[in-house]
């Protein structure tokens, strides 16, 4: 029969295994979780962390980053562009130019939410710029149409 001093030392081993194990099982979950199991371990992630998933090409990560960012990117939008078809049409283009170059975020330059209103900010130029050559174009043409209507007469 073992004696108290070594049967006491073989208990303390064996809680210290046993904790061992049950912290190195508590990491892997963790870490299942939050690289493996998708939305549920990702829901928890900064958006800096999740750019680092999008950048991976984790869809579920890209579907938080949307969620937590297209308000504020549409009010700007609709804000910069006036029309809500248009606003929504940038914040497409905006997401859709996240979801292709997640790579080029750094965290040093600020937040998630800067970059992005960034995005959606130069989106909306874009999309006025382009509005506004239309419409000179159409103006253009118009007028055009009245001279030659105006000189056959």
């Amino acid at each position: 029969m073992p004696s108290g001093p070594n049967l006491a030392q073989r208990a303390a081993r064996w809680s210290a295994e046993h904790r061992r194990i049950a912290i190195f099982g508590w990491i892997a979950l963790v870490i299942a979780c939050v690289f493996i199991g998708g939305a549920v371990g990702t829901q928890h992630l900064a958006d800096e962390d999740l750019m680092q998933l999008v950048r991976r090409g984790d869809a579920a990560a890209f579907e938080l980053v949307y969620d937590r960012h297209a308000t504020a990117a549409f009010s700007l939008a609709y804000r910069m562009t006036g029309t809500r078809n248009a606003a929504e049409d940038v914040v497409q283009e905006a997401f859709l130019s996240l979801w292709r170059s997640g790579a080029r975020y750094d965290r040093a330059r600020g937040s998630v939410r800067t970059w992005v209103l960034g995005i959606v900010h130069n989106r909306a130029i874009d999309a006025l710029r382009r509005s506004m050559v239309h419409d000179r174009r159409r103006a253009s043409d118009e007028g055009i149409e009245e001279r030659l209507e105006s000189g056959e007469r």
